[in-house]
């Protein structure tokens, strides 16, 4: 997989991240360099940009490049996605950054289903997550069409972000991982 960084390229295979820089050099353009190990990308489309962050999911661990370079972001809800990702579909996984709330969310095909079915997200800002089940198998954040936009397995099209309600939905509800008495 591959996708444009704040100020650079950045290229994955299964095992591997690499940046592409260019180098205003006409002999060699641009300059190809390792960043880690251990930390491939678990399929094509699961990578996001949000602020001057890369964030993506590999095989079993979510990770994050930024100007201290690799890093592997703790997850707890880590259970939710790894025990329970349908590894036959697991190429489909689709990021979905949503600037606005400083969140990006990894969609998922769960148990035996063949499409995305369920997510998992990341606050970036307080370094909390949730997860639940949502069918999304594309995403596009904030654009010249406003909020992000997102699609689901029946081709419809949904822009969220635009109220405070889930419309025609009787029950709502959210889900959070693992916590102590003592940390709340």
């Amino acid at each position: 997989g591959g996708l444009q960084g704040p100020t650079y390229g950045v290229i994955w295979t299964d095992i591997d991240v690499w940046i592409m820089q260019y180098t205003n050099d006409p002999v060699s353009i641009f300059n190809f360099t390792r960043q880690g190990s251990g930390c491939g990308l678990i399929g094509p489309h699961a990578a996001g940009v949000l602020g001057n962050d890369v964030l993506w999911c590999g095989e079993s661990n979510f990770f994050g490049l930024s100007g201290s370079g690799v890093q592997a972001i703790p997850c707890t809800v880590w259970d939710f996605i790894f025990q329970n990702l349908n590894r036959a579909q697991a190429h489909k996984v689709c990021c979905a950054s949503n600037s606005a709330f400083g969140e990006i969310s990894w969609f998922f095909p769960s148990g035996t289903a063949m499409e995305n079915d369920a997510y998992v997200k990341f606050n970036t800002a307080d370094k909390t997550w949730d997860y639940g089940y949502l069918t999304r198998t594309a995403w596009q954040d904030i654009s010249v069409v406003g909020n992000p936009v997102g699609t689901d397995t029946g081709a419809a099209v949904y822009q969220h972000e635009t109220g405070n309600m889930i419309s025609g939905a009787g029950n709502s509800s959210f889900r959070s991982g693992w916590w102590a008495i003592a940390d709340g």
